[in-house]
């Protein structure tokens, strides 16, 4: 049984990630386990049942969260640890079997697929979930939008420290961007080079982002 920690509500999982995951979790139910901040649960369910162990990094609280990892790493329960908050992904130190930080966007996005091979092959594949199919791709693509559009709607006064503000969705839209196509770079010492930039240059940056991280997938450059 695959465990999901995480709340769903006003179904925002569905609105996030299109796809319906009300019914995505009854479809298979036989596999997961969803639990809310509502659910009746058993830490014994963990050690008798878990094959994998999904849970955000704050469900329900810190301490809850804490617990469950701490079942997992003794009894060597396969875990992954997500957030929105997170931009890579990392995997613990020496250990296939632990991801101690991947985004929230990414694992759902990829979740299906973990779950129709764990079905298939009943295997934890704990890089599918990481990787998926073409993850980046798509997400470059709709950052691209969201970030054409407000660079669109503020060039006309750009500063970038005054719109692209440190930690609001802009900002981790780039710094995502960034990660996609130069992970081996720090965000914070590209940041020093953007402060004098203009909004077509920033643009043209981006669109260079974009490209590289579609060329890793095999894309055409036919995008926009």
């Amino acid at each position: 049984m695959i465990y999901i920690f995480d709340d769903n509500k006003h179904a925002q999982l569905s609105v996030n990630y299109r796809i319906n995951y009300i019914k995505f979790f009854e479809k298979n139910k036989s596999v997961i386990k969803h639990i809310s901040q509502h659910s009746d649960y058993k830490i014994s369910e963990l050690t008798d049942n878990a094959k994998c162990v999904l849970i955000h990094h704050s469900f329900p609280n810190d301490i809850e969260t804490d617990r469950v990892k701490a079942i997992c790493k003794e009894y060597n329960i396969p875990l992954v640890v997500f957030s929105n908050q997170y931009t890579g992904t990392i995997f613990a130190p020496g250990k296939s079997n632990y991801i101690s930080q991947i985004k929230k966007d990414r694992m759902y996005f990829n979740l299906n697929h973990f779950v129709e091979n764990f079905i298939k092959k009943g295997e934890v594949n704990l890089k599918l979930l990481a990787l998926g199919k073409n993850y980046e791709a798509e997400k470059a693509l709709i950052i691209l939008n969201r970030l054409s559009f407000f660079i669109f709607k503020h060039h006309s006064n750009f500063n970038y420290y005054r719109n692209i503000e440190s930690e609001n969705s802009e900002w981790k839209d780039l710094k995502e961007l960034y990660h996609f196509a130069l992970p081996e770079k720090e965000f914070d010492s590209i940041e020093e080079e953007l402060e004098f930039i203009d909004a077509p240059s920033l643009l043209k940056i981006i669109k260079s982002l974009v490209t590289k991280t579609l060329e890793k997938y095999g894309y055409e450059n036919s995008y926009y």
